[in-house]
């Protein structure tokens, strides 16, 4: 296991030439208005987004209707940070049981798809059909995916997950219990973005191909760590 320097500290520049994003989902709502964007895709089911009754966290949840449900968040396809100058993704969250036919997604992507995998370029953390901890990146020409960090969750408790940047042709994934000491996971292997040279937003959802399970992601904090 590792001990970093803080998040801040890590990048080793002046706070004027950091962009530092960060959303701990406290309040009354999530803003959609000039940050979030919500991503819904159902026929006769309703999947619900709404924050925690103590307002520390936001909570997307599927529904027990029988159909293909997606319900996420992204910036509503404003590619705002460059791959080649972020530095880390950061975020804590826990799910409810993941079963067949049953996704989670946490991360940051290129635009929207509600099919993961036909996203262009992306780097995150991923639960599917089950509760083994995944991790996978595609920058149009490399594609990782589905790798397992050996990590399996508990359903309902937190866990933090970070992905450096700093190197695009090897990026690199950790986990944490407390936000302090990060394990990484895969360290043999190359994830290499290189080929992707565009932008990237934070995104985060829960999906299902069919069934009557509601699957849910609960999202604590996203924090997105950039050079200027």
């Amino acid at each position: 296991m590792i001990t970093p320097h803080g998040p801040i500290d890590a990048l080793d520049i002046s706070i004027a030439d950091v962009i530092d994003f960060i959303d701990d989902f406290t309040g009354a709502a999530v803003d959609e208005t000039s940050t979030w964007s919500l991503n819904d895709t159902s026929s006769s089911g309703t999947p619900t987004h709404a924050m925690l009754a103590d307002e520390t966290a936001v909570e997307l949840a599927l529904d027990a209707t029988n159909e293909q449900q997606v319900c996420g968040y992204d910036f509503g396809g404003k590619l705002i940070f460059d791959i080649d100058s972020v530095e880390k993704f950061i975020a804590r969250f826990k799910v409810s049981n993941i079963v067949a036919n049953e996704q989670i997604i946490i991360g940051m992507g290129s635009g929207w798809n509600d099919d993961p995998d036909a996203i262009a370029a992306s780097a995150w953390f991923k639960l599917d059909a089950g509760m083994d901890l995944l991790v996978e990146t595609d920058d149009g020409t490399n594609d990782n995916n589905d790798k397992d960090t050996t990590v399996d969750l508990t359903a309902d408790t937190y866990i933090w997950v970070m992905i450096d940047f700093s190197d695009t042709a090897n990026v690199k994934f950790y986990t944490s219990t407390d936000g302090k000491i990060w394990t990484p996971r895969l360290a043999t292997i190359t994830f290499n973005m290189s080929n992707y040279t565009g932008g990237l937003q934070p995104m985060f959802a829960v999906i299902k191909a069919s069934g009557t399970t509601t699957p849910s992601i609960t999202v604590d904090i996203v924090r997105v760590l950039s050079n200027r």
